[in-house]
């Protein structure tokens, strides 16, 4: 196990171009195994990998999945709002469903593909 004092950071550039160091985000889904799945990810990223992680916001749909890991400022809204100067605070989501992410990416690909590159 890596002690939380012993833990690295992401090292990330922000929409400004410098580097952040930022814990990893887990963006989670409102479902009992998608919650038991994320917080066991961020056990294993702190400990094994020794990566300061955290639960960084949760969705009811897997079709918010695809713009929270993308940087969209509201990803569990119908207006997730968008953007090419999103600070990215959610870097994987686990659980993501069937056709639902499919239809999610075909919707934002065409207006934003500098954000959804296929």
């Amino acid at each position: 196990a890596v002690l939380p004092t012993d833990r690295s950071y992401l090292r990330l550039k922000n929409g400004v171009g410098s580097v952040e160091e930022v814990p990893a985000g887990i963006w989670k889904f409102d479902w009992d195994s998608s919650s038991i799945v994320s917080h066991i990810s961020v056990i294993l990223i702190n400990e094994i990998l020794g990566v300061h992680a955290w639960i960084s916001g949760s969705g009811a749909s897997s079709s918010s999945g695809i713009p929270a890991v993308a940087g969209c400022a509201a990803p569990a809204e119908s207006d997730a709002r968008c953007g090419t100067n999103a600070t990215v605070v959610h870097h994987a989501t686990l659980e993501v469903w069937g056709p639902t992410k499919e239809n999610a990416f075909k919707a934002m690909h065409p207006d934003l593909p500098q954000i959804f590159p296929e």
